[in-house]
């Protein structure tokens, strides 16, 4: 999915652009101010497995979608607890989207065994 895209389908579940309708450019460009803090924020954590501008894989646009809507909700006079149990990070339970992100990333880490050191 292209960065684009994942703009415009964050304003269509923000409710704030209609499917099919063209999107306002202020509004595509507060959900792109948001983007890049977002993707450092999963960078930190370990949750992305592709470069800031590079195009979003497949099964992170799902995730990546309702982070980002609860992120910029307030800049579109939503409440942002109506997207946080959704798209939240740093919850105390883990947000629908933080724990998909992670499931897929669990699937490329190849377990090894660790030599253990009695003293």
């Amino acid at each position: 999915m292209t960065l684009v895209d994942l703009y415009r389908l964050t304003l269509e579940r923000l409710q704030v652009a209609a499917a099919g309708e063209s999107d306002e450019p202020e509004d595509v460009q507060g959900v792109a101010e948001r983007y890049p803090l977002l993707y450092d924020m999963l960078l930190t954590k370990g949750l992305v497995a592709w470069g800031l501008t590079a195009d979003v894989p497949a099964y992170a646009a799902q995730p990546l979608i309702d982070m980002l809507a609860y992120m910029c909700a307030g800049t579109f006079g939503k409440d942002p607890a109506l997207f946080a149990a959704q798209g939240a990070l740093d919850l105390p339970t883990l947000s629908i989207a933080e724990r998909q992100l992670r499931m897929q990333l669990a699937k490329h880490v190849i377990p090894s065994r660790m030599r253990v050191e009695y003293f």
